[in-house]
């Protein structure tokens, strides 16, 4: 008898020992798990339980799928923007484009786009106040797409341009 309960002792301590050590399953209707760079995905679809309890500024949540869920706080950069002017509109021989910035370091792209998306002029400028004066005269009346882009903080803007003939 104390043979038995012995065996079924060492059997009973090997089962749970082993338990404790094997890997946690799902058991849901989807789900994979991703390894990147520095990043792991995991997702299921289809979870049988869950339950989420929250008192006061605690909260618990039961279930397969548990989440580390830290807050990071992105602070607000306040940008100067750029004040962008462009004259005349509609233009026949010459478009003004002036650009004013707080930072004198700043780049700026022109660029002036037909409605195909063919590009007909590109120019790389730099400092706190730009005139820059582009020739039409070459271009047909049409309609152009002029591109500001800051290089600094990538702000993008787009001006419709149009072009009439005399």
């Amino acid at each position: 008898m104390k043979i038995k309960m012995l065996i079924f002792l060492f059997v009973f301590i090997q089962l749970t020992v082993f338990c404790q050590l094997s890997d946690h399953f799902i058991m849901a209707s989807a789900g994979d798990y991703f390894v990147g760079y520095n990043a792991t995905l995991s997702w299921t679809l289809g979870e049988p339980i869950i339950e989420h309890s929250a008192f006061n500024n605690y909260s618990l949540t039961q279930g397969f799928q548990q989440v580390f869920l830290q807050t990071v706080e992105i602070p607000e950069i306040p940008l100067n923007p750029s004040q962008i002017s462009v004259y005349p509109i509609p233009v026949r021989d010459f478009l003004h484009v002036v650009i004013s910035s707080p930072i004198s370091s700043e780049i700026y792209l022109l660029e002036l786009y037909d409605l195909m998306g063919k590009a007909l002029y590109s120019k790389e400028l730099e400092g706190p106040v730009i005139h820059e004066k582009i020739s039409m005269s070459q271009f047909v009346s049409h309609l152009f797409l002029l591109k500001v882009t800051n290089t600094f903080i990538h702000e993008t803007n787009i001006v419709k341009v149009l072009k009439v003939n005399q």
